[in-house]
């Protein structure tokens, strides 16, 4: 009986803390425009729009979570209901006549990327940190990966590589991020949970990002 539904085709993830991110942020700016008026259709657009400036403007790109939030909420319905609640504006649709500038990375491992190792001391600093949402780390699976702005895509899909990144410098944002996997049995079903910390040249912890 729903008009409209929006959600993920994937595993989503948001923020345990302030500020937003990921599908946290994605649904603030979602119900945020629902409520001002739009429809379900231009809050989820307008939203997405939201979602991409405001990552851009606080890292300056777009990283797996990021693009992995715009590309995966989708809607089935119809675009034009609105919330009943609230009186839907009778066009609401905006078009911008500039586009914003957007840089996207890619933070898989591909056939041409090294191995990357850190320090076991910064491993074991995630692992602490990543304990107080992940408990019972001891089966749990650690995958290091390097951010870098070119690649060929080679092994993996990502958007960087669709989109013209793969030619030119190496460009590497000059961070790692880790990817802490472990699987969960509860009423006879299996459920995996993920965390990915980003980390800074330096090793200190810029973004925690947990599934849903």
């Amino acid at each position: 009986g729903s008009r409209a539904f929006v959600g993920s085709t994937t595993i989503a993830y948001g923020s345990v803390s302030a500020p937003l991110i990921g599908a946290d942020l994605l649904g603030f700016h979602f119900w945020k425009y629902l409520r001002e008026g739009s429809t379900v259709g231009e809050a989820l657009l307008q939203g997405k729009l939201e979602v991409a400036k405001e990552m851009n403007q606080r890292q300056g790109f777009l990283d797996g979570e990021d693009q992995k939030t715009l590309i995966s909420f989708v809607l089935y319905g119809d675009p034009l209901t609105g919330y009943e609640e609230f009186k839907t504006r009778s066009k609401s649709t905006v078009r911008s006549k500039s586009h914003p500038s957007v840089k996207t990375i890619c933070d898989r491992k591909s056939e041409e990327n090294e191995a990357v190792s850190i320090p076991q001391e910064v491993l074991q600093e995630v692992r602490e940190i990543v304990e107080a949402y992940l408990p019972g780390l001891d089966d749990a699976d650690f995958s290091v990966s390097e951010m870098h702005e070119v690649c060929s895509g080679k092994g993996h899909d990502c958007p960087t590589a669709e989109l013209g990144g793969k030619a030119g410098k190496s460009g590497k944002p000059g961070g790692v991020v880790v990817t802490v996997s472990k699987s969960v049995k509860f009423a006879k079903r299996t459920f995996h949970q993920y965390a990915r910390v980003t980390l800074n040249e330096k090793g200190k912890m810029i973004k925690l990002a947990v599934s849903r």
